[in-house]
């Protein structure tokens, strides 16, 4: 199968629980899969941590994280409407235009069996 994992950060170097729980399954869906992965780009990303993407990885894309401060009043009333809305606080902080564009052209021009 064609498997798309999107996920907020690099799951590399293995240096939190989140990081090696993605890794980890990454590398045991590669067995058998063709796994590829959208994330965050992350400036400090080094070429160690690009070598053993690509050992497991089909393809790695990157998309710009949307900085959000939650330091403004407006802001802070936004958070908690989208809150009483039903939208998830991760969703909320995380959000970016660019990754959403970018896993939209993702599915328009690639077929994943699984994301």
């Amino acid at each position: 199968m064609k498997i798309l994992i999107l996920d907020y950060e690099i799951p590399y170097p293995l240096n939190s629980g989140h990081k090696m729980r993605t890794w980890h399954f990454i590398k045991a869906l590669a067995c058998e899969h063709e796994v590829s992965l959208l994330t965050y780009h992350k400036t400090d990303i080094t070429d160690d941590a690009l070598k053993a993407l690509e050992k497991y990885l089909r393809n790695v894309w990157f998309a710009e994280k949307t900085r959000k401060s939650a330091g403004r009043f407006s802001q802070r009333l936004k958070r908690i409407n989208n809150l009483i809305n039903g939208i998830p606080w991760e969703i909320d902080t995380t959000y970016s235009e660019e990754f959403h564009h970018r896993f939209l052209e993702l599915l328009k021009n690639n077929h994943f069996d699984v994301i």
